[in-house]
């Protein structure tokens, strides 16, 4: 295959790198260097090559020991930064600050505030990319979740005072969960960007996940989960770990990926169509507490769900009281999760 590549290449009129230097170009090999990132294909782990890595360390202390970095510094560390993001596995949940922070200005040498948050998610990656350098699996492209991955259905109806016991759903074929909206949604009190939380759909959605992952935790735990909701936007908010519009999102996708890690649960939210199937059927009746729609539903499909709701964790139910950014809703959870059953340790 590399013969007749150099071949074609040299036919027509292409120029390829000399072998020379390994981590420009090299010949068939089980490891080498491609774009900055180290290849294993014998343990099939990736990492960062320790020249770079020193680097990328020594960048980040420098830019999160400050107050003040020019906006060109940031823009330089968070392309580095992202470029790397895909060997952390948790990456995607600790790059929204660093984010936000390089899009500041246009300008390179105006000066960016190193907030709190953003020194945060810095000694994150400080610390994560030694940890993760050449010792993690590289993962499949696809990303598919393996037969026996147990599919949850949640759904979300917006905040309204026209009808009663409107909130969100989480169904499976043997437990539910139901929580009612409180007033700050019903009455369409304005979220810290001036939006209506009964409006904010996507977050609404996505509380679907969270009672998923926590009210559903002993179903959950150590197993493949994915879980179902019919708005898109979630869905891809939840791919990517974060958002650019609303960071109540981005505080419900990094509970849900703290939580998810601290059990040992393969997480993910997929779209489905409204009421497309007994599933999608049920979590819509139950954010609109139709609970007859929702039983008959059940008894026709056969599922042998349990006549009680499973619990919500009471920190969840305090934060949709008053649905605020935190980006320590999900080590909080984890702390009253561990009350009841074993959980990873989180770091400090």
């Amino acid at each position: 295959l590399e013969k007749t590549y150099r071949d074609v290449a040299e036919q027509v009129g292409v120029q390829l790198a000399s072998t020379d230097n390994p981590e420009k170009a090299f010949m068939a090999s089980q490891s080498g260097v491609m774009l900055g990132v180290e290849y294993d294909t014998k343990a099939w782990t990736w990492g960062i090559p320790e020249d770079k890595l020193v680097r990328l360390l020594h960048q980040i202390r420098a830019v999160a020991q400050e107050n003040h970095v020019r906006q060109d510094e940031l823009w330089s560390l968070a392309g580095r930064i992202l470029h790397y993001a895909p060997l952390v596995a948790t990456g995607k949940f600790n790059i929204n600050e660093i984010i936000k922070a390089s899009n500041v200005s246009t300008d390179g040498r105006y000066p960016v505030e190193v907030t709190a948050e953003l020194k945060r998610q810095l000694w994150f990656w400080h610390t994560m990319t030694q940890v993760c350098s050449n010792a993690t699996q590289i993962p499949t492209p696809e990303d598919r979740l393996p037969p026996w991955t147990r599919e949850c259905y949640s759904d979300a109806a917006g905040g309204s005072l026209e009808g009663l016991g409107r909130g969100c759903g989480a169904v499976s074929e043997d437990w539910w969960c139901w929580v009612p909206w409180g007033k700050r949604i019903n009455c369409g009190m304005l979220a810290a960007d001036g939006k209506k939380l009964g409006r904010k759909l996507s977050a609404l959605e996505l509380v679907g996940p969270l009672l998923c992952i926590t009210a559903g935790r002993l179903w959950c735990t150590g197993r493949p989960v994915r879980v179902w909701v019919d708005n898109f936007g979630s869905v891809q908010i939840w791919k990517k770990g974060y958002s650019t519009q609303c960071e109540l999102c981005t505080t419900i996708v990094k509970a849900i990926g703290t939580v998810a890690a601290a059990i040992g649960c393969r997480f993910s939210v997929q779209k489905i169509r409204r009421c497309s199937g007994a599933g999608a059927t049920m979590a819509d009746a139950l954010s609109k507490k139709d609970m007859c729609r929702f039983r008959m539903t059940a008894a026709t499909a056969g599922w042998p769900l349990q006549p009680e709701p499973a619990r919500v964790p009471a920190t969840v139910l305090h934060w949709l009281e008053k649905p605020v950014v935190d980006y320590d809703l999900g080590s909080r959870i984890v702390e009253e999760l561990r009350r009841s059953g074993p959980v990873l340790e989180l770091p400090q």
